[in-house]
């Protein structure tokens, strides 16, 4: 931390060296003490050798939210889905469905599960979309699992490596659902090596 520290003051240091330096040059030509002098003066000599003076810090970067409705399709974010656990919510990375994004908080393993769940429009072929926003504390192994009409299937997510749809989307796969039975998607933190984010599933017909 000091040595950090100690790199982030260096550029006020080198600041002040000048400053006092060219101050006390000036208190010479002047033949009086240093807190006597010009400071006119003095911030025209400072700003003659481009020095910096004022400091505008660039403005923060506003986190990217992405509305249901640009995203198309049926989507069923965290703060609808059905929730045992993942009750701490995040917005650090962006882009994100909505307000922000929930997760497991790193612990509880295996005790903490999310039910994204909707009624389609219509039977017929859906491309099912996973949201989450990834980090280096994310876990490596995400269990999520799509139920859809005779079947399931279990998809291991890399949240920790940035989705490649958007830079928020990963598709987990095309599958046939049936208008009558709930479509589902089950997201687990059993066994994961890290933060499990939970954010937002997408249904996409396939025509």
């Amino acid at each position: 931390h000091i040595a950090y520290g100690s790199i982030r003051m260096e550029p006020v240091f080198m600041v002040l060296g000048q400053s006092a330096a060219t101050a006390a040059s000036q208190a010479i030509d002047e033949n009086t003490g240093v807190q006597k002098i010009g400071y006119a003066k003095l911030k025209a000599k400072l700003i003659e050798d481009k020095q910096v003076l004022d400091f505008v810090s660039p403005p923060r970067s506003a986190k990217e939210s992405v509305s249901k409705e640009k995203l198309g399709g049926i989507v069923v974010d965290d703060t609808e889905a059905k929730l045992t656990g993942f009750d701490a919510h995040g917005a650090t990375a962006s882009p994100f469905v909505g307000e922000g994004y929930a997760h497991d908080g790193d612990a509880d393993k295996g005790r903490q599960k999310a039910v994204f769940a909707v009624k389609l429009p219509r039977s017929g072929n859906y491309e099912v979309r996973f949201a989450y926003t990834a980090l280096g504390n994310r876990a490596t192994n995400v269990p999520v699992t799509v139920k859809f009409s005779g079947g399931e299937k279990k998809i291991i997510v890399d949240e920790r490596t940035k989705a490649p749809i958007d830079g928020f989307l990963i598709s987990l796969g095309r599958f046939q659902f049936n208008a009558d039975e709930d479509a589902v998607v089950l997201v687990g933190n059993e066994g994961t090596d890290g933060h499990v984010i939970i954010d937002a599933v997408q249904w996409l017909p396939v025509k």
